[in-house]
Order: C-alpha cells, then sequence, then structure tokens
C-alpha cells in the first residue's frame, strides 16, 4: 500500500472574528429556505448565490414554480399542457430577446401568458437584467392575486398602510403592488420606513418573501384563524426580512466564523490506497455514488457551556453542512483551473468521513485509533486518498493550506479520482477547535 505523510503545525496570533456564514442563506432566511425546499415551494436553483441580485429571468423562474406546485402539477410541462394549453399554442413570442428553444425561457412564457410579468418592451424582456423591488411587489401581488382566482376568492381589503418615506420615488403604476403586498406582510420595507422602489432584489429576499405568498394564500385558502407562518416573519418591524444591507454584492464573501486565540493548525494528506480486496478497476459498489443534496438540519439547543469574556458563538449543523459543501466547490475550482474533471459528492462515505473527524481530536493520525487505516470501513471504490486538517476555521483556509502542501495538492489535483466526502467537526473545548476530512475515491 503507497503512502505519503506530511503533518505540519502553524501558531496564529489572536484574531478578532465575526460569524456570517455567506455560503448559507442568512439567518433569517434559513427558516423559510428550509420549508420551501423541503415542501416543494422553491426549486432547487435558487438554494445558491443567496446575496446575489436575483434577474427577471430567475424571478419569473420562482414565481411559476410555485405556481405550479400550487396547481398540483409536476412539472412546467404538465402546467402548459393542461391550464395553459391554448394560450401556449396561440402564443406569438414577442420577444426578441429570447432564445426560445431554451427550455429555461418556458418559464418566462408562461409567467407572461399568466399576467405576471411583462417585458421592457413590447419586443424586449431583459432575462439578465436584475429585478427592480417594485418589480418584485408587482409580481407577487399578481401570483397572490391569481392563486385566490383559482379558488374562486377575492384579495380582501386592507387597512390602509403608512406610506412609505420615499413614497414619490415609487412608481406611479406600482403604487396599487407595493402597498398590498406590504400590507399582507409578504414584502416589506428596508428599514426606517423606507422601500427603496428602484432597488435590487436578493435572491434569498426573493425566496422568503415566495414563502410568505405561499403561506399566506393558503392561510387565506385554508380560512385559518389568526394563523401566522412563523415567528421571525412577524416580529420584525423596522428592519424588515426582505431588507437589503450595505454587504450585499454580486457574489458572495466570506467573514471569520467563530476562532480563539492560539489557534494550532495541523494538516495530513494520505496518498491513495488500493483497498484490501479489490483490485484497480473496480467498480463495486459504484450505483449508489450519487451527488449529495445537503439535508434540513434543525438547529440545536445551545448547550449550557462557561463562555469566556469574549462570547463565542458555536457552529450549528446547518452551518457546518454549509461549510463542507464550500470545501468540495473550492477543491472543484482548483481541479478546472488544472484542467480536471470536477469530483462528485459521495454521500455512502459521509458517515466514515464524520468519524474520522471525530477521530482526529485526540489521534491526528492516518492509523486509525484502533490501529486500521484510514480505509478501514469503506468498500466499494478501487483507489482511496485522505486529506486531514485541523484548526483552521474557514473553507477557504482550509483548502488554501493544503494546496500549499504538495502532498495534500497532490490528492486534490489527482486525476483519478472522481468523487469526494468532506467532513468538518467542530469541538468548542478541543486545543484546534475545528477538524477537516476528504476522503477522495474512484469506484
Amino acid at each position: 500500500m503507497f503512502r505519503k505523510r506530511i503533518l505540519s503545525l502553524l501558531i496564529l496570533s489572536s484574531v478578532l472574528f465575526s460569524v456570517a456564514f455567506a455560503d448559507c442563506p442568512s439567518h433569517w432566511a434559513k427558516e423559510s429556505y428550509d420549508l420551501g425546499l423541503s415542501k416543494g415551494i422553491l426549486h432547487h436553483d435558487i438554494n445558491a448565490n443567496y446575496s446575489e441580485f436575483i434577474t427577471r429571468e430567475d424571478f419569473a423562474k420562482l414565481v411559476v414554480h410555485y405556481y405550479i406546485r400550487q396547481k398540483g402539477y409536476n412539472n412546467l410541462e404538465e402546467l402548459l399542457a393542461v391550464d395553459l394549453s391554448s394560450e401556449f399554442d396561440a402564443y406569438e413570442y414577442p420577444f426578441k430577446d429570447l432564445d426560445y428553444s431554451l427550455d429555461s425561457y418556458k418559464y418566462i412564457v408562461a409567467a407572461n401568458i399568466l399576467g405576471f410579468v411583462n417585458g421592457v418592451s413590447s419586443s424586449e424582456f431583459a432575462p439578465t437584467a436584475k429585478i427592480s423591488r417594485e418589480q418584485a411587489a408587482k409580481m407577487l401581488f399578481t401570483v397572490y392575486e391569481k392563486v385566490l382566482k383559482d379558488n374562486s376568492l377575492d384579495v380582501e381589503k386592507h387597512d390602509e398602510v403608512a406610506e412609505f418615506i420615499d413614497h414619490s420615488s415609487i412608481s406611479q403604476w406600482a403604487n396599487k403592488y407595493v402597498y398590498p403586498i406590504r400590507a399582507l406582510g409578504i414584502m416589506n420595507g428596508e428599514g426606517d420606513n423606507l422601500f427603496n422602489p428602484k432597488g435590487k432584489y436578493t435572491r434569498e429576499q426573493a425566496a422568503v418573501t415566495v414563502v410568505r405568498l405561499s403561506q399566506m394564500a393558503s392561510d387565506v385558502i385554508e380560512d385559518v384563524e389568526e394563523h401566522s407562518p412563523s415567528d421571525y416573519e412577524r416580529d420584525r418591524s423596522s428592519d424588515d426580512y426582505d431588507h437589503e444591507t450595505s454587504h450585499h454584492q454580486d457574489e458572495p464573501h466570506h467573514t471569520l466564523p467563530p476562532a480563539e486565540s492560539q489557534v494550532g493548525k495541523e494538516h495530513e494528506s494520505f496518498g491513495v490506497a488500493p483497498p484490501p480486496n479489490l483490485g484497480a478497476g473496480s467498480v463495486a459498489g459504484s450505483d449508489h455514488l450519487v451527488t449529495m443534496t445537503p439535508p434540513v438540519f434543525e438547529e440545536a439547543e445551545e448547550p449550557e457551556i462557561e463562555k469566556p469574556s469574549l462570547f463565542i458563538a458555536l457552529p450549528n449543523a446547518y452551518e457546518l453542512k454549509c461549510y463542507e459543501n464550500k470545501v468540495v466547490e473550492l477543491v472543484n475550482k482548483e481541479r478546472a483551473d488544472a484542467g480536471l474533471q470536477p469530483l462528485q459528492q459521495n454521500p455512502n462515505y459521509y458517515s466514515h468521513a464524520m468519524t474520522r473527524a471525530e477521530e482526529i481530536v485526540e489521534t491526528f493520525s492516518h492509523t486509525r485509533p484502533d490501529g486500521s487505516d484510514f480505509n478501514s470501513g469503506i468498500d466499494g471504490y478501487s483507489y482511496a486518498g485522505e486529506n486531514l486538517a485541523k484548526g483552521q476555521d474557514t473553507p477557504q483556509k482550509v483548502v488554501s493550506e493544503w494546496m500549499e502542501s504538495p502532498d495534500h495538492r497532490e490528492n486534490i489535483l489527482r486525476p483519478e479520482f472522481t468523487h469526494i466526502t468532506v467532513a468538518v467537526y467542530y469541538k468548542h473545548n478541543s486545543e484546534y477547535k475545528w477538524h477537516w476530512v476528504q476522503i477522495f475515491s474512484t469506484p
């Protein structure tokens, strides 16, 4: 068995930190994402690039996807074939900037037929243009009206709401959508009674408001008295959940998660290892190698711990899962830069990888505590490799340091590998806190 090992130790000086997991939805959006994805209200394409501004095409797809689920259909084709059959057959395809042969643009066609969205002119849709907040308000309210109409219900009149301070900036056509959608609690202001009608709308803001719309429409249809979708959507007064702040940018950026002073960092790599009972080229178990979709986690109640003078917020399972996915993304970026194929995630080895992450808290070695090799306990592969690290408090740091080590870099860029499994284990009362494992494999 061929092995490579390297061990290094680095000591950092004290660092300041803030808790912000930019590779996950913001804390205020997490509950809506969990609910929306689990109920099929949101399509999985929206579950990425959360702080980027949403385009007109993506917002049209978002609301049409919800409408499809609301109608009880499985996909867009069913909606077009049943409810919109005659309209779709007669559609004149007015927008010259759309390639109607692309399936993705069928969502725009459906949204246009349903009256959810129009073009920016009679012949232009501008699919990649960023949607404004007042445009989002129109689409959301139009969808809400359509859902109630489909159920033979009318939109109830609501008490008038106070004008936004920037009311004069709201387009005249948008007033009849902005204030009703605010009264419904679906879309609120940015704080200080400002709406910012021409401001852009982020992907996670769009997702949250569509989930609110779904719950509000369901409440009316089911005639449930005084039902509130969730406490967090109603409790904010000035700075509502569809707010935009100065940190929103086109590409997510990352800040430091929990860390402490005198954090040590170690990393170790392991070369390819053929399994004891499988020859090179075996494909046992390959049918089970699939891309992993992150599960929905419930935040565990934070345990009682003796907190230092500087409060340290502990990462929960949901945030750690986002970190694991980010490591895979960064690894595949390195492989792409080297002209290599991306690695697929292998969920079958995740339990083993997490066990290894827990084991290296005390025994930082490719030899397991029971004396067996790192690959004991997994099967169905022809080659396997392992990278270990501890002490690095972000995916960027750990991947960067692995890439700076020749042995770790060799594993990451080994062309023979086709799959990867990543586990990160955080133990607050341990010396290094953060413990990372990469398992590389080839069926």
